[in-house]
């Protein structure tokens, strides 16, 4: 499981993290599983399998540095919604609050017309 760094206050950020932590142990495994399975073909293959071998090498090679970047790219946001979240309670309460009246009304049950 990948370990979300939270310096300040680790309750808000386990209620966003879980679904994020799934999906990148999942790409993770993939591209992990995806490595042995090109090593072990290319072992006992031909000049074919070597040429794909080597682009899908790349292509993993370019699959794990977006994932790194990614996984760096949503923690500095999540950092910085936190940041702005603390330094205006009171305004993220009223956003908050507004969207969700937004949302009540537009999934209030309309009365049927006859």
């Amino acid at each position: 499981m990948i370990a979300m760094p939270n310096k300040k206050n680790s309750r808000s950020n386990a209620a966003v993290a879980v679904p994020t932590e799934a999906v990148l142990h999942d790409v993770k495994a993939l591209v992990h599983d995806s490595g042995r399975v090109f090593a072990k073909v290319g072992e006992s293959a031909g000049e074919k399998y070597q040429d794909l071998r080597g682009r899908m090498e790349g292509t993993l090679r370019k699959s794990r540095d977006g994932y790194r970047r990614f996984q760096s790219s949503a923690l500095d946001q999540l950092e910085r919604g936190t940041d702005l979240v603390r330094a205006n309670p009171y305004a993220s309460l009223g956003v908050a609050a507004a969207v969700g009246a937004v949302i009540g009304i537009l999934l209030w049950p309309r009365p049927r017309r006859r």
